[in-house]
């Protein structure tokens, strides 16, 4: 039993530390196998679909970046930041594509953002870092987490080579790869979601005989003639 108990906390240590490591998870792998091994049920993530945030203004850092702690990919998209791959998280959560890891993105200065990492529960601040990637400092709830991100595929690489020479760096010294082909950058606000038509109004009855529309203020209707028109009591 004694060894049981030991193999147990071993690997909630191992995959506890796995997912303090970097933006809210449990890596791949080792998650996996820390799920599976304690029989604990994996479910999707308590998260939003990416169509189901707003986009706001876009960002010199749009783009797709992978976050290095956990090998796994996401993208910055107008305010907000989801998921490119899955993976898990705390052991039992399933962060799947496309679900919103970070919203409320808003520009601080040049090379600062900051927003709210939903998987770890607490604000996040992003800054760019001298060796071409960027980190995110995290005040989760199960404390403190440092994120670095490297970028893959940026949406605007003009834009963001110029926000690195505001911030003080080196431009040339970052690798910033472009949109990955076929790709079309959206727009820099949100479409605006059109409401459904609203019902013409009714086309009123007329009496055949008189051409005019019966007075239904005091009528009670009990049925509807052949001609169309109601039968009042």
């Amino acid at each position: 039993m004694a060894r049981k108990t030991s193999n147990t906390f071993a690997l909630l240590f191992a995959a506890g530390s796995v997912a303090l490591s970097g933006c809210a998870a449990s890596s791949g792998t080792m998650g996996e196998m820390a799920a599976a091994a304690m029989g604990i049920p994996v479910m999707p993530a308590f998260l939003e679909d990416q169509q189901m945030v707003p986009r706001t203004a876009s960002m010199a850092i749009d783009g797709i970046w992978m976050i290095d702690n956990i090998q796994k990919r996401v993208r910055f998209d107008g305010g907000r930041s989801y998921a490119v791959d899955g993976w898990l998280h705390a052991l039992s959560l399933r962060v799947q594509p496309n679900m919103v890891v970070v919203k409320d993105i808003t520009q601080s200065s040049a090379g600062t953002y900051s927003g709210q990492d939903l998987p770890l529960m607490g604000p996040v601040t992003y800054s760019f870092l001298p060796n071409g990637k960027m980190q995110g400092a995290v005040k989760g709830i199960a404390g403190p987490v440092t994120i670095i991100l490297t970028p893959m595929a940026i949406d605007q690489p003009d834009r963001l080579r110029s926000e690195l020479q505001a911030a003080g760096l080196n431009a040339a010294a970052w690798n910033i790869p472009g949109p990955q082909p076929g790709y079309v950058t959206p727009p820099s606000q949100p479409v605006p979601i059109e409401s459904p038509p609203t019902d013409p109004d009714p086309v009123p009855v007329t009496d055949p005989e008189t051409g005019t529309e019966p007075d239904t203020e005091d009528c009670v209707v009990i049925g509807i003639g052949a001609d169309g028109a109601p039968i009042c009591a």
